[in-house]
């Protein structure tokens, strides 16, 4: 998902990614409708995190969240409880969960 079209189309071109699996803001709600996305890696500005997180895990997708969480304490419950109820994991997007060094 991108704001910008003109990143969308070099990514597909450079990743392969077929045309069904391009989003923007617009359009991202499709993607409850599309099987081949079985995660979402929200990486918006902080305010915009909650109402993607919501709208991903309510399409049945695994997210993973860019960090800070959420700007409210509310809104961060929302994301979890939203998940929770999709039966859905929910990561943080921070590096160093992953890193053996």
């Amino acid at each position: 998902m991108t704001g910008t079209p003109a990143e969308a189309v070099r990514w597909q071109q450079q990743y392969d990614i077929p045309a069904q699996n391009i989003y923007d803001y617009q359009t991202f709600g499709r993607m409850i409708d599309n099987p081949a996305t079985d995660i979402v890696y929200v990486l918006l500005p902080n305010a915009l995190h909650a109402e993607y997180v919501v709208q991903a895990a309510q399409a049945g997708k695994h997210v993973i969240c860019e960090k800070p969480l959420a700007t409210s304490v509310a809104d961060a419950r929302r994301m979890v409880a939203a998940c929770q109820k999709a039966g859905k994991q929910f990561s943080i997007g921070y590096r160093l969960h992953f890193n053996h060094n």
